[in-house]
């Protein structure tokens, strides 16, 4: 279509070059008309290119917004039903623990609601989210879990797309605490700088029970990664005897 339109102006600038050439027999009027039918189709062929590319470039970063909400919304909603589950529990044994784990699953859930939405929190905010997880995992957990975090460069000022660390946690629990009846650890190492952040889990699972299925939370993080930090990150997730570690390098430069 636009091609035609392009033609047709070629077609017209032509037409009134000729008429021109017999009406006025004008020297300057002649060159001024041939100068503006050559012109004409160029100026416009260039800002329809220019227009369309800026169509383009929306549609893109529209679907890329559209893609990044869905990955953020693929969250596994699991560990808040288990955690509703044993909240009700603690509720009917009247424990002490239970105004603790309400209060810790409401900060939980109103960062997810709240700052989920945003493209950036602080890493301050991040690891606050993360060490409110870590403490409901201890009070739900019926069983003994060694929990560690280790964290350096934490930094207000540092800001990371908001629950990019989580999925890499709720693996080591998913997949190994829930395997093994004794002796289960989580250790967490997260360090950061305005220029990297380098955010590694380890834990102790059982080689012999049976795997889960895969899910799709590795997938959707490696999916976030690529759109959020394009060549600009590394992971690495696998096991050595009965330990699993991830690494995850990112570059904030």
């Amino acid at each position: 279509m636009r091609i035609y339109l392009a033609s047709l102006v070629v077609v017209i600038g032509y037409g009134l070059w000729v008429w021109a050439l017999f009406r006025f027999a004008n020297r300057e009027w002649l060159i001024i008309l041939l100068t503006l039918t050559i012109i004409a189709p160029l100026v416009y062929l260039a800002l329809d290119r220019f227009v369309q590319k800026n169509r383009l470039l929306q549609t893109r970063e529209q679907a890329y917004k559209a893609e990044l909400a869905l990955l953020k919304n693929q969250i596994h909603p699991h560990f808040f039903f288990n955690t509703l589950n044993n909240l009700y529990g603690l509720v009917q044994q009247k424990s002490d623990l239970a105004p603790e784990m309400m209060l810790r699953l409401s900060d939980l859930m109103r960062f997810s609601l709240y700052e989920g939405k945003k493209d950036h929190v602080s890493l301050t905010d991040e690891i606050a989210y993360l060490d409110n997880y870590l403490t409901l995992q201890k009070i739900r957990i019926q069983k003994r879990v060694e929990i560690s975090f280790e964290k350096s460069g934490e930094d207000v000022a540092i800001q990371i797309p908001p629950l990019l660390l989580i999925m890499l946690v709720e693996n080591a629990f998913k997949h190994g605490v829930a395997s093994l009846t004794e002796g289960a650890w989580v250790h967490l190492s997260l360090k950061a700088s305005p220029q990297s952040l380098v955010f590694q889990v380890k834990n102790r699972f059982d080689p012999n029970h049976p795997k889960k299925p895969e899910g799709i939370g590795l997938a959707n993080l490696q999916r976030r990664l690529d759109l959020l930090f394009p060549k600009r990150h590394q992971i690495s997730v696998g096991p050595s005897g009965d330990v699993f570690t991830a690494n995850l390098v990112l570059d904030l430069s």
